[in-house]
Order: C-alpha cells, then sequence, then structure tokens
C-alpha cells in the first residue's frame, strides 16, 4: 500500500502463529459481502473490530494491522488512524479503523488482531477502493413548468460500466401507464400537482469481477412543478381618496417557486417616481404594496402589477377608484361595568357591514380603531376639564400612555373594551376605517363604575354620576326629568 503508518512492528511469526479454530471471538462491523468492502474515492470510510471476550477477562491487545503488518494506532497519520471505544451494553473493547478521505492506495488487505492470554486471534477485510461514479444530471431537484413534460436521466458513467435501476422512492417499480422508460431516462409526458416533490431513485450498480463482490451508489432526484403566479382574481378593484395617500396592494395566492420581484404600470410604462410612488415587497408574505402620495384626479386610473418567480410570470389589473373617507363615527354608551364599557358605534355611511358597495364613492366600513387612555395620563398636571371636546385627540399622550386595539364591524354595532380600572374616567377616540382610508376620530369620556352589580343598559332608569356627566357635557341636564 501507498500510506504509510507509524507504530509497532509484528512479526510474520506472530501474524501467522495466529490460532485457527472454529469459532473466532471477532466481529467486525459492518460485516459487509465476505469482509470485502467496495468504496468510493475521495470519501470517507470506516469499520469496527469487537472483541467478544468471555466473562470479565481482559484482553491483552487489539489492534489494526496494515498488509506490511504494521499497526495503525491513533497516531498513524490524519487520513487514516484508530479510535479505542468500548461497545455499549457489552462494554467490549472495540476498535474503529477510519480513514478521513479514501485514495486509491488504501486498497488492500487489514487485519484485526487480538491477543487473549496466550491465544490470538485475527480476522481479515479487504478494502477495493474505485473511482466515483459520474451520474449524466448533477441536479437533485430537477423542474419544469405545470403541463409540461420532465425527462430524468439517471444514466452514469463508471469504470466497470454499471447497470441502471430506476425505482420510486419507497422501491415500487414505474408503472409504464404513467411513465416513458428508454434506457437510463425516464419521462413524465405531463406535469401535474401530484407530481410535486415526488421522488425518483436512481441505482448504478457495479460487479468487480476479479473481487467479487458488488458496489450499489444511489442517487435521489426530486420533482419541482413549477407554475404561473396566481392571484385570487385578475382584475380587482382599489380605492383612494383625494389629497391623500393611496394603497394598491398586489397580493399573490400561489407560486412555484416563490415570487421573487414585483412591478406595476400605468399606460405600460413601469412606475419609477420615487416622489409620487412608493414600492414596498414583502417576499414572505408574497405581495406588494404601491403607495401613491397625494392622490389627485389623474391617478384614478387602471393599474396592472406583474409578479415574477424567475421561471413565468403574470399580472393584475387594478382599477382605482375614487372614494370619500368614512363619516364621524357616532358612538352610544350601552353598557358599563366595573372593569369593562360596551359602546355601540354607528356611521352614517349606509352599511356598517361589509356587504355590497352601494356605489363607487360611498364605501362601507370594515373595521373600528378604538383607542383609550385615562384621563387623568392625558390632562396636563393641575388640570381640569369636563369637555371631551377640550382633550387634545393629536397628543401624544395617546402613544405613550394609551392602548389601541382594531376590531372588524359587529353584526350588533356592540364593542366590548375589558381591563378597565374601576371608577376611572377614560378619554375613548374611536375612528371608522373603509378601503379607502380612515375617517375624522371622535373623541368622548367615559367612567367605569365602582359598583360590581352595577350597569347601565338600554331601557335602563338607573343613572349613574357617569351619565349625569355627559348629558351635562351636552347642554341637557333637563333630559334627566324623563328619567325620574
Amino acid at each position: 500500500m501507498g500510506s504509510i503508518v507509524s507504530g509497532n512492528n509484528f512479526s510474520e511469526e506472530e501474524i501467522t502463529s495466529t490460532v485457527q479454530s472454529d469459532y473466532i471471538p471477532l466481529r467486525i462491523e459492518p460485516k459487509g459481502n465476505d469482509f470485502k468492502y467496495v468504496a468510493k474515492a475521495g470519501r470517507k470510510f470506516q469499520v469496527a473490530c469487537v472483541f467478544e471476550k468471555e466473562g470479565s477477562a481482559k484482553n491483552e491487545k487489539l489492534v489494526w494491522l496494515n498488509d506490511e503488518g504494521k499497526e495503525i494506532d491513533e497516531d498513524s497519520s490524519t487520513s487514516v488512524f484508530t479510535i479505542e471505544l468500548s461497545e455499549k451494553g457489552t462494554n467490549n473493547p472495540k476498535k474503529m479503523l477510519v480513514f478521513t478521505h479514501l485514495e486509491q492506495r488504501d486498497s488492500g488487505k487489514y487485519s484485526c488482531k487480538a491477543k487473549h492470554f496466550d491465544r490470538e486471534y485475527s480476522q481479515d477485510i479487504q478494502l477495493i477502493v474505485t473511482d466515483n461514479i459520474v451520474w449524466n444530471q448533477k441536479n437533485d431537484v430537477l423542474g419544469a413548468m405545470k403541463n409540461d413534460p420532465l425527462i430524468i436521466d439517471c444514466g452514469a458513467l463508471g469504470e466497470p460500466e454499471p447497470d441502471i435501476e430506476i425505482t420510486l422512492d419507497n422501491g415500487d417499480a414505474l408503472s409504464p401507464d404513467e411513465y416513458t422508460i428508454a434506457g437510463s431516462e425516464v419521462t413524465i409526458e405531463k406535469l401535474g400537482d401530484k407530481h410535486q416533490d415526488q421522488i425518483f431513485r436512481c441505482l448504478a450498480i457495479q460487479y468487480f469481477e476479479e473481487h467479487e463482490t458488488t458496489s450499489i451508489e444511489e442517487r435521489k432526484v426530486k420533482v419541482d412543478v413549477w407554475t404561473i403566479p396566481e392571484f385570487e382574481n385578475n382584475f380587482v378593484d382599489s380605492y383612494g381618496i383625494i389629497g391623500r395617500k393611496a394603497k394598491i396592494y398586489c397580493n399573490v395566492t400561489q407560486s412555484n417557486p416563490p415570487v421573487t420581484d414585483f412591478h406595476f404600470y400605468k399606460d405600460n410604462t413601469e412606475l419609477h417616481d420615487d416622489e409620487k410612488y412608493l414600492l414596498s415587497i414583502h417576499p414572505m408574505l408574497q405581495s406588494a404594496t404601491l403607495h401613491i402620495f397625494n392622490v389627485n384626479e389623474d391617478d384614478f386610473d387602471q393599474y396592472k402589477c406583474e409578479a415574477t418567480n424567475g421561471k413565468a410570470k403574470s399580472q393584475q389589473t387594478i382599477l382605482l377608484k375614487v372614494s370619500n373617507p368614512p363619516s364621524e363615527v357616532k358612538a352610544t354608551l350601552h353598557k358599563v361595568h366595573k372593569h369593562s364599557i360596551n359602546w355601540e358605534l354607528t356611521t352614517s355611511d349606509g352599511k356598517n357591514k361589509q356587504d355590497s358597495i352601494d356605489s363607487t364613492h360611498t364605501l362601507p366600513v370594515t373595521e373600528y380603531i378604538i383607542e383609550y387612555i385615562r384621563k387623568d395620563k392625558i390632562l396636563k398636571d393641575g388640570e381640569e376639564t369636563s369637555d371631551f371636546n377640550e382633550i387634545d385627540e393629536h397628543s401624544k399622550e395617546w402613544e405613550t400612555h394609551g392602548a389601541k386595539i382594531v376590531k372588524s364591524v359587529a353584526s350588533n354595532n356592540h364593542y366590548d373594551i375589558h381591563g378597565l380600572r374601576q371608577n376611572t374616567e377614560y378619554a375613548f377616540r374611536f375612528t371608522a376605517v373603509n378601503a379607502a382610508g380612515i375617517g375624522e376620530s371622535l373623541v368622548i369620556t367615559a367612567k367605569t363604575h365602582h359598583d360590581t352589580h352595577h350597569q347601565l343598559s338600554s331601557g335602563s332608569h338607573i343613572l349613574p354620576p357617569l351619565i349625569i356627566q355627559m348629558l351635562a357635557i351636552f347642554g341637557i341636564c333637563q333630559a334627566l326629568n324623563v328619567f325620574y
């Protein structure tokens, strides 16, 4: 062999004097084909020798030798060495022979030898290092567009020339009704969804006659079915408000591979004006948004969104229509509890549910933005007011000390706000949202009860201090006569 190893030399007499018996207490793992191993150049190879001792008697020596009779130990070289171990469960001595990078010169005979008192045992193995198989196709994943044919080439070159077998990943044979097989090639005539991630096994089988052993090399090929980017609808409407910023959304529902790029066009011209437009792309969401600043009448037009996945592209047409913002919210106090308040919210925009659109100018409210803050947090130190109109709805305290929730429109128009302090006055800010944008905010105050069981509901004749305060705010205290 070409590999030079260091260590103790065993004399020829010592090697040949090994006891021959019907039982050899040396076990090779893996056993191989009659202790013959075919391995490919450039790869890692390892084999273990286990001494199956009797009782607790300790063997004197367990070693691996090369075909020159030289011991291979843990310091022999960086490319071939041994590791001394104990077998799990039995604690039998175990020595691993390791090749980190096989070369042709590593071919040859290797011997595992053990001494036990005055007896010696030996087991030989044969290592055959061959050149690697060269596959015709290098990629482990092959793809084509849906409904197109796909050819999988399992052919390979090697010495000796390999025989090729092709199976499905589970080992089943290929059905001639579903696949066209010609030599080492398999053709799927029309790719479909069922073929996505399907795996084929290519087996290259070499028989080494001089060693009377066989080598099998496997390559797996996964099928990738490419599709054009798809949208939920190819034609959609979007809405904008004159003088405000509009957003045009482009959402891809399905694409393989995933979409990598989006482009927006108007009048067949790609939009690049950074002062007028801003394009934001969200690869993880497979979506993009075109922001149009300071919308004017010329912006209400037809736009095209082009989505590209590197294999195919498709377009969605978006018509930007003029719309009005939602009207101001009308808030009615429905129920008051110790730690919660229930509001009834409506607008004058016709419908409050996301039903059909009455016109291109008036859209239904889809959500309410509800913000609330303790009143003492929004007033300046020492400042008191009983008029919610005097509360600054643009105060930064709303952001630093307030809470914000977004509620989809409820069928009964009622919205619960939980987690409030008892007997505490809060400022609430309500804003309606539709497909075009947000409306003007309404700010109003309300106070929670100190009594757990006390509540206000429609038809109730019990008026807590909160209602008296609200009626006073609107200058209609005389309305109390209705209830008393």
